[in-house]
């Protein structure tokens, strides 16, 4: 699983009124589940969840600044599922500007080796951490 991300922060005049944007582009045969995980004072809670199918994209809105990192499970019918973890990420919204982040992922078949931390199907069934 090879995860890219490009950020950039974008302003405007109507920047405040303008969520931040985490967009995802799914370049595997596999149908990708996605948790967006927020970072709190009481540990992470699932923020948003959002299915990508295969070869294609999703986009998700974020209302707050704030650190997030997303968790993956990647499925295709006949083959183990593939869990994962990314890194934490910034996003911001406010008046100056927002994020728009793209997160691009792609598997070998062949390894079924991730970037990332490898992680449990119990481990991204939870929406606490």
């Amino acid at each position: 699983l090879t995860i890219l991300c490009m950020v950039g922060l974008h302003g405007g005049l109507y920047a405040q009124s303008h969520p931040a944007e985490v967009r995802i582009v799914n370049q595997s045969q596999r149908t990708m589940e996605i948790k967006v995980m927020q970072n709190t004072n009481q540990g992470a809670l699932k923020y948003y969840e959002a299915l990508v199918p295969a070869n294609g994209q999703g986009a998700i809105a974020i209302f707050q600044t704030g650190t997030y990192y997303l968790k993956v499970k990647a499925e295709y019918p006949g083959r183990d599922p593939v869990y994962s973890m990314g890194d934490p990420f910034e996003c911001h919204v406010g008046s100056d500007g927002y994020s728009v982040l793209t997160f691009t992922y792609k598997i070998d078949e062949r390894a079924l080796t991730t970037e990332g931390k490898s992680i449990s199907r119990s481990e991204f069934e939870k929406d606490r951490d």
